[in-house]
């Protein structure tokens, strides 16, 4: 009787890294569905200048006391509003760099990476809120560029953390892995936690990077989503229809083309 050999993890892995296992379809499908229910209209402010650096927000900045900024990079434009014009204290964090590239008396910098543990060059988001403000200290601000290090920050972190926030804004990178099933599974993870406690409030693709052909629409290399807690939603709601590109709404990078977002992912007519 012939003898069909085992396959063992090491081949198996092999095997997998060689033909990665698709995402279906109807996953992004479903997905998207849910994007879109979760899509809603409220007003927005940009906060942060013209170009990268600046995102929409709601009205809810003179509620918040403390905003979390992991991700420095080049500008903290966005950091430096929040003080100038709310006196909100932004706690950054970045280990690739000394520091923001302007200085501010409501700046905080730590040289640490954003992570799911807590090490010498990284920390966990729990622990860092922890270490910064206190328990009843109210509602926080969350703005994370963490290059593509945010997926498994949003899955490691407790969901009682995450809704000390009222709004999050994060960049997701790597959207074009999203055919590749282990890729999607950790974004569709990271969203559906996020759906626990917050709606969209807006989305926009970074044009840094470009975007890929799925199917029949397009998937932004980078996108900019901006959340808002539940439980403030209905006090800002607008009856209008959410409408993308929205009017406020700036190329990140001025000389390359700007993307629009396809209908697929906000657009409730969509079936």
């Amino acid at each position: 009787m012939l003898s069909i050999p085992k396959i063992t993890k090491p081949i198996k892995s092999l095997f997998l890294k060689i033909w990665p296992r698709k995402t279906s379809k109807n996953k992004i499908d479903f997905f998207l569905k849910k994007f879109r229910a979760h899509y809603v209209s409220v007003a927005l402010n940009r906060i942060g200048g013209e170009a990268d650096g600046g995102y929409l927000i709601p009205d809810i900045l003179h509620r918040v006391k403390f905003c979390f900024s992991p991700g420095v990079g080049e500008t903290s434009t966005f950091e430096k509003e929040l003080s100038d014009s709310y006196r909100i204290k932004c706690f950054l964090a970045d280990g690739s760099v000394q520091g923001p590239t302007v200085s501010d008396p409501n700046f905080e910098f730590d040289p640490l990476f954003l992570g799911p543990i807590n090490d010498a060059t990284h920390v966990r988001l729990d622990s860092w809120i922890s270490q910064k403000v206190s328990k009843d200290c109210g509602d926080l601000l969350l703005q994370m560029d963490i290059e593509g290090g945010e997926y498994a920050v949003l899955n490691s972190v407790p969901r009682k953390t995450l809704s000390q926030f009222i709004c999050l804004v994060i960049e997701f990178h790597d959207l074009h892995k999203i055919r590749t099933f282990s890729f999607f599974k950790k974004f569709q993870s990271s969203f559906n936690k996020i759906f626990q406690d917050f709606f969209v409030v807006h989305a926009h693709p970074n044009n840094c990077c470009g975007a890929v052909g799925i199917e029949t629409f397009s998937v932004p290399r980078v996108l900019e989503v901006t959340f808002l807690r539940k439980d403030l939603v209905k006090t800002l709601l607008k009856t209008e229809d959410v409408q993308l590109p929205h009017s406020l709404d700036r190329k990140n990078v001025p000389n390359k083309k700007e993307l629009n977002l396809s209908k697929e992912w906000w657009d409730k007519g969509v079936k």
